[in-house]
């Protein structure tokens, strides 16, 4: 299987097969990833606060399997690129 490089380091699959979130950020770009069971939820925002005390700018659903990782990774990137930063 070829690797593809992404701006954004997450965890392998079983991190989150496992039921762990995860969160990080990158130059005011924030998002975090969590384990909803049926699937992975991904949101993101923007600026200097946590989650708790920001308005999501986006929110997507993906399935729990690599390509649903895949599927992350790529949106992640088009969510930082067209931020409003």
């Amino acid at each position: 299987m070829e690797l593809t490089e992404h701006l954004f380091d997450l965890p392998r699959l079983d991190y989150f097969e496992a039921g762990n979130g995860y969160s990080g950020s990158w130059e005011g770009f924030n998002y975090r990833i969590f384990n909803e069971k049926e699937n992975l939820r991904a949101i993101v925002w923007y600026g200097p606060n946590c989650s708790d005390k920001s308005e999501v700018a986006a929110e997507q659903s993906f399935s729990i399997d690599q390509e649903g990782l895949e599927r992350i990774h790529q949106w992640l990137e088009e969510q930082q690129k067209s931020g409003r930063l």
